[in-house]
């Protein structure tokens, strides 16, 4: 298994991931579909994949609060 370097996962902490931005990561053929507007996006995922991609977007924004805490609390 290959590290990556600090810097990245660093920079990967630090981004906060929109709901697009999941889309694009997770399912990139269906996130085309949607910019070339061949369909609605509700009906592009399922209930599942829904939740998956609101907490994954929860999440990274979540984190980035709490480091921010942190930070002002130092």
């Amino acid at each position: 298994m290959i590290k990556e370097p600090e810097k990245t996962r660093s920079m990967d902490m630090d981004f906060l991931k929109g709901i697009l931005d999941v889309i694009e990561t997770d399912y990139p053929d269906r996130y085309v579909m949607m910019l070339e507007d061949r369909t609605r996006i509700k009906t592009l995922f399922s209930n599942e994949e829904w939740i998956d991609i609101l907490t994954k977007s929860r999440n990274s924004y979540e984190s980035h609060l709490k480091r921010i805490k942190k930070q002002e609390n130092v």
